[in-house]
């Protein structure tokens, strides 16, 4: 089997030729973002948002008035209502 089908490059680490190495890298490559972005959204969860708009558009649709009013415009097919109304 050839050296770049078995990972074994000339001047790659020894360690990274492990399989453990790489699923550690490969789940820290996923884990670190959604940490950071938990604790962004934790920290200011109405900051950088839609979730307002998304919100009176179900009380709108739900009272029986239109979904885009305002200057908003277009954020969303009227489907997206009924998912959205449980929250």
């Amino acid at each position: 089997m050839s050296e770049a089908l078995t990972g074994n490059l000339p001047g790659t680490p020894e360690w990274l030729g492990n399989e453990r190495a790489q699923m550690i890298i490969a789940v820290l490559i996923w884990l670190v973002p959604m940490i950071v972005i938990s604790v962004m959204v934790a920290y200011s969860p109405l900051h950088r948002t839609v979730t307002p708009v998304y919100r009176q558009a179900c009380a709108d649709w739900w009272a029986g008035r239109g979904l885009y009013t305002g200057t908003g415009g277009l954020h969303y097919l009227p489907q997206f209502v009924l998912m959205f109304s449980p929250f």
